[in-house]
């Protein structure tokens, strides 16, 4: 009878237990993906920031300016793989999250089917 209770408390909660530990997955590579972002973008700005006080005559402000250009379009690339990585993760996480609703639609049974289980 333990087992047929064990294996009814495996078909009922396995699917909440699974899904809890991709969610948990997924949440640490979503934060690991914002902590690096946060430090490359900083490191980003604060090396800006002090090749822009580097600057000491009119040529060097010049080409500073012209630098801005190439770092907008980095923060820019950045951003847009950032963006890529944190989607692909959100994909990853749904069809996860659908393969476990499928499996759990297909492994449901009857009530009739669950009593039997347990009886035996």
């Amino acid at each position: 009878m333990a087992t047929a209770q064990t294996q009814t408390f495996e078909q009922a909660f396995g699917p909440f237990m699974t899904y809890g530990r991709i969610a948990v997955e997924t949440a640490e590579k979503a934060a690991e993906i914002q902590m690096d972002s946060m430090k490359a973008y900083t490191k980003l700005g604060m090396d800006n920031f002090a090749d822009g006080l580097k600057v000491s005559n009119f040529d060097q402000l010049v080409a500073y300016t012209e630098k801005q250009k190439g770092i907008v379009k980095k923060a820019s690339d950045m951003f847009m793989e950032d963006s890529k990585a944190l989607a692909d993760l959100n994909a990853k996480f749904f069809d996860g999250a659908k393969t476990i609703f499928e499996d759990s639609i297909k492994t449901m049974t009857t009530p009739k089917e669950t009593a039997k289980a347990s009886s035996k």
